[in-house]
């Protein structure tokens, strides 16, 4: 039967069965895994639509629609997420299957099987290729749970994904037993070493081949080693090298988390970066943009924001990242955003803040109500930014600069509906704004939600007795 696609697909470490008819303005890549399409499965280890990857799942073909791929038939495609370059492969057909996830720095593995010795071997295994014959790998075991009890999890070299190839294995139990297994040829008897005493994870291992020979050793702070033994290396190309998780029987997966993997001597492997977009606070407005890319993907998120509210930025760890409504940058690494909006007018900052009954209570929501006790009224904390309900310390600031009174305040930098109004005064009684009394406001400092101004009286504090000034907001 015939294939028709447009742009590219590029399926590695599986099968792609027929007939399959897919349209993609991608490329679509689809890697490690089994993919029969049109009312059968595809499982594969990384779903790519360009250079945007997509999160861990089961996928129909009508999901996929719409994303620039166009599939016929009703298949599923099935994926974990692990970096380019790394494959999850059950070995020895266990019957329950296995999995591998990677996200910020740190793999979740889970696998069945019987196990990780004799002359066959059954259990979950992630790895990558390495470039020569003598590769090295650590990594840190951080958690494994305790049921199975049979579980194993830890590193390994394999020479191919063949259930009876030559390994070399290093892996600890829930009971803290670390074990050296290896196996020097086709088909033949594994054999093991056992570390004495108990060593629970979180703990490193360590496999380091040189000269033919593999050196296996674990360590609780990756600073002292102690030896477990030494194994011939048959291996009769560059091996894999991975993680391997073993559950010991077939009725129940175990799980791992793993971290600090290093890897001498491997491809390259290019690695997915999470970014997560968020708003605060909830409702003010949406934002887009967020997904699992490559390291390396331009990337701009956007935001619209709802009637009734301003938006002033986008925010990374309470660090404003940028104040336009769309943020283009590179992804290096994973990153969180938070769009930040406040209320554009009083109603919608008394929605923000009360409660349905206490908007029905002018004595504790109204314009003029003081609920936390500050001094500041509802509608002048609205005017300066702050929350109604925290009392807060005095905003405004009097001051002598170079002989002239000044007055030091903060606002809101999205209460348009408000005029912010200094006046000046000798006796308390008759109070001028005029632009011969006052500065304009000059700007202090802009913190992303509220702005700081300074307004200086234009007469000399010294040619008057007695001088006052004050801010008054006015809604018209």
């Amino acid at each position: 039967n015939a294939t028709h696609y447009r742009g590219k697909i590029n399926l590695v470490g599986g099968t792609l069965s027929f007939p399959i008819n897919i349209t993609s303005s991608g490329p679509l890549a689809l890697a490690n895994g089994t993919a029969v399409i049109n009312s059968k499965a595809v499982k594969v280890a990384r779903l790519t639509i360009g250079k945007t990857i997509l999160p861990a799942g089961t996928y129909t073909t009508d999901d996929l629609n719409g994303r620039g791929v166009t599939f016929t038939g009703t298949g599923t495609i099935t994926t974990s997420l692990i970096p380019d370059g790394w494959s999850h492969l059950d070995l020895g057909a266990p019957a329950l299957s296995g999995s591998a996830a990677y996200a910020d720095s740190t793999w979740t593995i889970s696998g069945s099987g019987t196990q990780i010795g004799t002359t066959t071997d059954k259990f979950a295994f992630t790895s990558a290729q390495t470039t020569t014959a003598t590769p090295s790998i650590s990594a840190r075991v951080t958690s494994l749970q305790t049921t199975p009890a049979t579980a194993q999890a830890g590193v390994m070299l394999r020479d191919g994904t063949d259930a009876n190839a030559p390994f070399v294995a290093l892996t600890v139990s829930p009971a803290g037993l670390i074990t050296l297994r290896s196996r020097t040829g086709i088909g033949a008897t594994a054999t093991a070493v056992q570390a004495p005493g108990i060593t629970s994870a979180p703990v490193w291992l360590k496999l380091n081949q040189t000269d033919g020979t593999v050196t296996a050793a674990y360590s609780t702070n990756n600073l002292s080693w102690t030896q477990v033994g030494s194994v011939a290396a048959n291996f009769a190309s560059a091996p894999q090298a991975g993680l391997a998780i073993c559950a010991g029987t077939d009725t129940a997966r175990a799980t791992a988390t793993v971290t600090d993997v290093v890897m001498e001597n491997s491809i390259p492997v290019l690695t997915a970066a999470t970014l997560s977009v968020g708003v605060s606070p909830a409702g003010a407005g949406t934002a887009t943009g967020a997904g699992i890319f490559e390291n390396g993907t331009a990337i701009t998120v956007s935001t619209t924001t709802s009637a009734g509210f301003g938006f002033v930025g986008w925010r990374e760890a309470n660090t404003t990242a940028s104040t336009g409504t769309s943020y283009s940058f590179t992804l290096n690494g994973s990153r969180s955003l938070v769009a930040h909006f406040q209320p554009a007018n009083l109603t919608t900052f008394q929605s923000t803040f009360f409660t349905t009954p206490e908007l029905s209570n002018a004595a504790v929501s109204g314009p003029s109500a003081d609920p936390d006790g500050d001094g500041y009224s509802n509608l002048m904390e609205y005017a300066l930014g702050t929350n109604p309900k925290v009392a807060n310390l005095p905003q405004q600031l009097g001051v002598v600069d170079n002989g002239h009174l000044a007055l030091t305040y903060t606002r809101s930098k999205t209460a348009a509906d408000l005029s912010y109004i200094v006046e000046v005064s000798n006796d308390l009684q008759l109070w001028t704004s005029n632009a011969s009394d006052v500065s304009a406001p000059a700007l202090v400092s802009d913190d992303g939600f509220t702005q700081t101004l300074r307004v200086t009286d234009l007469s000399p504090a010294a040619s008057i007795g007695s001088r006052f000034m004050r801010l008054r907001v006015v809604k018209p």
